[in-house]
């Protein structure tokens, strides 16, 4: 993802499955001072998340990955398979770490502008705590672009 749509904005936002539509307005957001719940702890035996950490885009290991450093984001899908990715709930138990990698690739080898049609909806979902819901591979991108302010559905 290289740049921001030049397109007229979209006020529709799309809402990842498991998530209802809620009211938002769209705004510029400093992508500097937004973060994310990075999962900290788990407990592995029963699958589930112990422990969220709020953490600035930049200090993600998502971040560190886009920035070449791949280790800490590796370590960090570990620790999340079966809990956050690979579930058997949403039957993708059987997907491995080479899928997310590729997957986040694509986004940040794009040549796509973010917002750019047919995904002129798809934006970074912030809540009215700086935190995001949905968007935090797309944030890595354009930061690790240069990109610093971009349009979000504040919610």
């Amino acid at each position: 993802m290289k740049g921001i749509t030049k397109q007229v904005l979209s006020k529709d936002c799309w809402w990842p499955p498991g998530y209802r539509p809620k009211h938002h307005k769209i705004v510029m957001a400093d992508l500097n001072k937004i973060t994310d719940s990075i999962v900290d702890a788990v407990d592995q035996a029963n699958r589930r998340i112990i422990s969220l950490k709020p953490t600035l885009v930049k200090d993600t290991p998502h971040y560190q990955y886009a920035l070449g450093n791949k280790k800490p984001y590796e370590e960090y899908l570990a620790k999340c398979k079966h809990i956050t990715w690979a579930r058997a709930a949403i039957s993708e138990e059987h997907l491995e770490l080479q899928f997310m990698f590729d997957k986040f690739d694509k986004i940040l080898n794009s040549d796509d502008a973010y917002l750019d049609s047919p995904y002129e909806d798809r934006y970074i979902i912030v809540n009215g705590r700086g935190q995001i819901i949905d968007g935090l591979h797309r944030s890595v991108s354009l930061l690790v672009s240069g990109i610093e302010k971009a349009p979000v559905a504040l919610v």
